[in-house]
């Protein structure tokens, strides 16, 4: 994923701190404070040093080199950000779940390692296949990262939803299922000998059990579909990884893209009509977190 350029305002911020490796305070701080004492003495330092530091700032913004300092260190910083967001998300999955994603990982990384071994032979042929090659790999990293991201928020919600199944006999204490004791329920009540306050409390049982199988019932229907979404996001990763191997044409590269955007749409969609499920969703699905091809 291509990270973003660094606001003209980092590159302000950037040179007004900026201290050479071991210095503990900025030389630019030092500056304006010896001319902001020598102002006391003569008003006229001031203008010299507000003349001096808008000189040494304009040096810097414009300077390509000082600007890829600070772009260098904005990625790693989102880079760094990225990865706690990763693992926050990761942290929150069972044993299962998690073993799951990192199967996946893998897989998203062996493609796109497997894209760039392709790429590298089917661009020495000229300098613009190349060019054309960094880019749909790029283009394919980042769709890599975004189907991974959304198959560890399938994931988050999957568990949610288990959650809700196995709970199925919690609080019915001899641990028999709600279906089996609403059966028992039913038979107790077409009992016409029960007392009216036993009946009462019988039938005000069943009402609460009821409740809880329609949520079971939605609960194995959306677990059933949080699967198929799994699904489909392996497939697609596994797709992207046979075409990698069999096809570095741009055409074949863009019909892969726009593949995955389509599989991504409807995972949103599904996604945010379904985001109460699981709490735990972490952000939108274009901040994916970056994703590096294996190196095995």
């Amino acid at each position: 994923m291509i990270p973003p350029m660094s606001s003209l305002k980092d590159y302000l911020w950037g040179a007004f701190n900026a201290r050479p490796l071991g210095m503990p305070i900025p030389p630019n701080w030092l500056g304006l404070a010896a001319f902001g004492l020598l102002g006391i003495v003569n008003p006229g330092f001031w203008v010299l040093g507000a003349g001096l530091e808008l000189g040494y700032l304009l040096t810097c913004i414009t300077s390509g080199r000082f600007r890829r300092v600070i772009d260098g260190r904005k990625m790693v910083e989102a880079g760094r950000q990225s990865q706690r967001k990763l693992e926050s998300a990761l942290s929150a999955l069972s044993p299962e779940e998690t073993e799951r994603f990192l199967a996946l990982d893998e897989r998203c990384r062996l493609a796109l390692g497997e894209q760039v071994a392709g790429g590298a032979g089917s661009g020495s042929g000229g300098g613009s296949g190349g060019g054309a090659g960094d880019t749909w790999r790029t283009l394919q990293a980042d769709s890599l990262a975004k189907l991974r991201w959304a198959y560890l928020q399938l994931l988050g919600m999957r568990q949610a939803v288990v959650t809700v199944v196995e709970n199925d006999g919690v609080g019915v204490s001899d641990s028999r299922s709600i279906t089996r004791k609403l059966a028992e329920l039913d038979r107790r009540l077409k009992d016409d000998e029960l007392g009216a306050d036993l009946r009462k409390s019988l039938q005000s049982q069943r009402d609460v059990l009821a409740t809880r199988s329609g949520v079971q019932q939605e609960a194995l229907s959306r677990l059933e579909q949080i699967e198929a979404e799994l699904g489909r996001i392996e497939a697609q990763v596994e797709l992207l990884r046979e075409q990698a191997l069999l096809a570095a044409d741009p055409d074949a590269a863009s019909a892969r893209i726009d593949s995955v955007a389509e599989s991504l749409a409807g995972t949103t969609r599904w996604i945010q009509e379904h985001q109460t499920i699981y709490e735990g969703i972490h952000g939108a699905l274009d901040e994916a977190p970056p994703i590096e091809a294996h190196r095995g």
